[in-house]
């Protein structure tokens, strides 16, 4: 599962630095997923620093951030179809 989040992150980065807009909704679903992973620490029973926790949703919120200014900030005008002009 970890696996598959991380790729799925690593694809949407790629894909958002494109402008490709799927990449922009991989990027959100591992998102998700990650905060998945950090609320329900399914990554194994390895002992962690509060520290760690900390800066791992950080990095969560940092990447919403980017996901909002994509979709609700400047740059969502990247990302949205071309329409066709009519003469």
């Amino acid at each position: 599962m970890i696996g598959t989040v991380l790729l799925a992150w690593l694809v949407g980065l790629v894909g958002t630095l494109f402008l490709w807009r799927p990449g922009l909704y991989s990027f959100l679903v591992a998102v998700c997923g990650k905060m998945a992973i950090f609320r329900f620490h399914l990554i194994g029973d390895a002992p962690r620093a509060a520290r760690a926790d900390v800066f791992g949703w950080i990095e969560v919120l940092l990447e919403l951030v980017i996901f909002s200014f994509a979709f609700f900030g400047p740059a969502k005008h990247l990302f949205q179809r071309q329409r066709a002009v009519r003469i």
